[in-house]
């Protein structure tokens, strides 16, 4: 009986210690860089134009703050080599496409902004890849 007690007082201790964590703090535990907020915003934006997408409606706004691919600091400055360089021009060389589509092009382009994320991500950063894939608009 006393065990379960010390038990029970031992549940209740760390459910309080977890339940009083900084929820708004991140998952890594050395920080979010600059390029994983971009990046967690750039998925958020994307996941929401596969839907416009879907309804053939046109993204209006220009997400200029995703210009910032080129500069913003990733966690791992060796991260940031040439051939990243190469692919986040890539990235938004695509993002310009999409954003210029006739309603006829809108799905390929926005595929093709897509193969652009998992073609960087192949390269960098796999983590997300799975994610990545499930916006792709299957024909």
């Amino acid at each position: 009986m006393r065990n379960k007690v010390v038990l029970l007082v031992f549940f209740v201790a760390v459910v309080f210690v977890f339940s009083n964590c900084d929820r708004n703090k991140s998952l890594n535990p050395n920080g979010d860089s600059e390029l994983a907020v971009l990046m967690r915003a750039m998925a958020d934006s994307t996941d929401a134009w596969k839907q416009m997408t879907l309804q053939n409606k046109m993204p209006q706004k220009f997400p200029d703050a995703f210009l910032k691919i080129h500069t913003a600091t990733a966690s791992d400055s060796m991260m940031k080599t040439p051939e990243f360089d190469a692919l986040a021009t890539s990235y938004v060389e695509g993002l310009n496409l999409f954003y210029q589509s006739s309603p006829s092009e809108l799905k390929t382009n926005y595929n093709s902004l897509v193969q652009r994320c998992i073609n960087c991500h192949n390269s960098h950063c796999p983590g997300p890849l799975k994610r990545i894939k499930k916006m792709v608009i299957e024909e």
